[in-house]
This record gives structure tokens, sequence and C-alpha cells, in this order.
């Protein structure tokens, strides 16, 4: 485990309830629940919603999974950000008389977690351990484990550059050149790397991302809905067609998200720079079906950042738009990834050459 980033993501959840006061609000509503009347009932429900918006504004809620796993690791991830409004919604939902116990139970794991972590805190800052300060927004590429050997990080590297590239190279103002993708941070232990990156070639990234998550999960959906596999009553034929027309359904939302994305990047973007990008894009297709995790790490600060008045309805505009769609991505790679294959064999083979040192400007 990388220890200053672990340090870092500490003082980030300690900075979220030191200005948003979770914890207190839980008990408000741990109360209202416990007070077992229509009335506190509804009030419940109201401030149940209320904390949930205020979660959604918290540091942690744009925790990437590379930080989450993180916090997995600590057995904390249900406590805080979306895994909070996630553990909020299931609670609220139960049967009634399970409501009260359950969030009582929560709200006290949560404090012995929360207990344990600012204590781990104060233990690394007594040790002289310092703080990880992310300057900018980070692409991070995550390889599994049998994806570790020299050569294939040597590749995938390689080609992941090329497609920063491919991203960035529409979004550049005249007279100003590409700036050469570097990375910025190796996650000890582990096979995640980080690229930093400007703020417009982060929120472009994260939204392909978004938009490959929805074709990822129509895919899902799809392949799921199927309503005569394992029927004895249909026949061979009328499987095959259903079948077949599922592909062709998945091959038209590939083609579609492929054809929108450089308009999406840039409604300046050139004829070449499109062609280019479309076929940096396909590596998603390919890639993440193997177990690659990419995602976008959004550089978080301890203390409030002030704001223009006149910026803030912009700004807040912003942040919610991100959380939602950090929030997707990680939905997205809980499916079973392996089993969703959406680029046909001649189309997975033009992807080997996006390696190509050309990314055209």
């Amino acid at each position: 485990m990388d220890t200053n980033k672990l340090l870092q993501i500490l003082l980030l959840l300690e900075a979220d309830e030191a200005e948003f006061s979770l914890q207190d609000k839980i008990a408000e509503i741990r109360n209202l629940v416990a007070q077992n009347t229509a009335e506190s009932g509804g009030q419940a429900s109201e401030k149940t919603d209320e904390l949930i918006e205020i979660i959604s504004e918290t540091r942690a809620a744009e925790f990437a999974l590379t930080e989450i796993e993180i916090l997995d690791e600590l057995g904390a991830e249900f406590y805080f950000g979306s895994g909070l409004s996630t553990n909020l919604v299931d609670m609220v939902m139960t049967r009634s008389f399970e409501v009260a116990g359950r969030l009582k139970s929560f709200h006290a794991e949560r404090q012995a977690i929360y207990d344990k972590l600012i204590s781990l805190k104060n233990t690394f800052i007594d040790l002289g351990v310092e703080s990880y300060e992310q300057p900018s927004p980070e692409i991070a590429l995550k390889l599994p484990n049998e994806l570790l050997s020299v050569d294939d990080v040597a590749d995938r590297l390689k080609s992941f550059s090329h497609m920063l590239k491919a991203i960035q190279a529409p979004l550049n103002v005249d007279g100003i050149t590409t700036e050469s993708i570097k990375i910025t941070r190796m996650n000890r232990g582990s096979g995640e790397f980080f690229f930093g990156v400007t703020p417009e070639v982060a929120l472009v990234t994260l939204g392909i991302l978004s938009n490959f998550a929805t074709v990822i999960g129509v895919a899902h959906q799809i392949k799921n809905s199927n309503p005569v596999k394992g029927n004895s009553y249909v026949s061979a034929e009328d499987k095959q067609r259903l079948t077949d027309m599922v592909k062709e359904i998945a091959d038209k939302t590939v083609e579609k998200f492929l054809d929108e994305m450089p308009k999406k990047v840039s409604k300046d973007i050139s004829p070449a720079q499109a062609n280019t990008l479309k076929t940096h894009l396909k590596l998603l297709f390919k890639w993440v079906p193997l177990g690659i995790h990419i995602e976008v790490v959004y550089d978080k600060n301890v203390d409030v950042s002030s704001v223009d008045a006149e910026e803030e309805p912009k700004a807040k505009a912003l942040k919610e738009k991100k959380t939602q769609e950090l929030v997707h991505v990680k939905e997205m790679y809980k499916l079973p990834l392996k089993e969703i294959a959406l680029l046909s064999e001649s189309e997975d083979s033009e992807t080997e050459g996006v390696d190509s040192d050309k990314v055209e400007e």
C-alpha cells in the first residue's frame, strides 16, 4: 500500500468530517427513526435525502477506485463517500422495524472505524510520513497481476500514452504544443500507473469513460435479458437468430460510441484527429474485459477552496457532473467485464497498431 497516498486519504476524510459533521447527521437520523412516529419517520426520510446530497459534495465522493481500494483494505469503504450513500439507502429501504437497529449499529461501527483511521493518521504524522501532494488530476492505468510482465507493461504504457495524446491533441489552443505524457506516480506493490494531466484532459477523459460505461452497461443488459436462453421450447435456429440480433445491436452501440466521441471531445477536431482518436478508443473495448482499469483521479484539497460567488453555481454543477460520472465508471467496473466482448475479430485486430508513434496533432 502507498503510505503517502493513504495519509492523504485520511486527511481528506478528516476534513470532510470537520466540514460536514456527517456522523452527527447520521445520529440525528437514527434518533428520529427511533421515535417511531409518522412525523419523525417523515423527518428522517427528509434528513436522509439531505445527507445523501451533502455526501455528494464531500471530498470522498470524488474518490476513484484506486483510492477506494485503499479504504477497502482498511475495512472502511462503506463508511465514506459513495459507499456511505449506498449504505444509507440500503438501510432505509429495509423493513421498517429493522431500520432503527441497523442505523444504531452502523453509527457505532462508523465511529469506531473513523477513530481507528484518525489514530492511524496521527501515528503516520508522528513517524514523519508525508502526505502525497497531488499537483493535478491524474489518469490511472491499473494492470492486473497476470499482465505485469516487463514486455506487457512496456507495450501497454506506450499504447496508453498515445491514447492520452490522441485525447489531448484536439484540445490544444492554436500555438500551444502538446505536453509530453509522463508517469507522475506509481502505486508501490501494484500495477497502478498515474499520468498527470491538465484539468481539461481529465474532464474529457472522464466523459469518455462515462460514455464507455454506458455502452458496457447496455451490452451487459442486452446479454442478460435474453428471454429464451435455456428454453427447450425455442428452436436452436430461433435462439441463434436472437443471438445474432443481440450481437448486431451491440455492434451498432460500439459504432455509435466511436463515431460520436470525437465531436464530444472537441467540436473543432480535424478529420485526421478524429480518426486517430477513434482508433485509440478501440483499446477500451479490448483492454477493459482483460481486467485493465482506466480512471480519473482528481486532486482534492484538505482546506476549503474559496470560489467567487458568481462562479459558485458553475463550480457546484461541474463537481456534481464529475461525481456522477465517477460513480458511473466505478459501477461499470463492478460488472463481469470478462464476459462482455464488444469488438469483432477484425475490429480487434485493427487496434494492434495503435501504439505507433504517430499521433495526429
